[in-house]
């Protein structure tokens, strides 16, 4: 049984006005359609993104270092601002002191 339904629509993509055969329908084409759906999917990651972000920014990580005695490799990257393969670069230039309990580096 098909729809009888003749409703006005705006393509919420591009804006062109369309006759949607369902009630449900957003887009007056597929391509609109996927447009969006991208568009939805890439605000949604951005999203979460400042989430974590703003999560790190509040948390302070470098106020809970500064006052430690010895640093690990990551909480040095994080205290100085730089990747931890410059850590390690620094380490092995001599630039930073450091000392070695087993395998683990401070």
């Amino acid at each position: 049984m098909s729809s009888n339904l003749k409703i006005k629509r705006i393509c919420a993509w591009c804006g062109k006005e369309f006759i949607a055969q369902k009630t449900t329908t957003a887009c007056c084409s597929k391509q609109c359609a996927n447009a969006l759906y991208k568009k939805k999917k890439r605000d949604e990651a951005i999203k979460a993104n400042n989430q974590i972000v703003e999560k790190k920014i509040v948390e302070k990580p470098i106020e809970k270092i500064k006052d430690k005695p010895f640093l690990t490799i990551t909480e040095t990257a994080i205290y100085l601002g730089v990747t931890r393969p410059t850590v390690y670069s620094y380490i092995k230039r001599g630039e930073l002191k450091v000392i070695r309990l087993g395998f683990k580096y401070l």
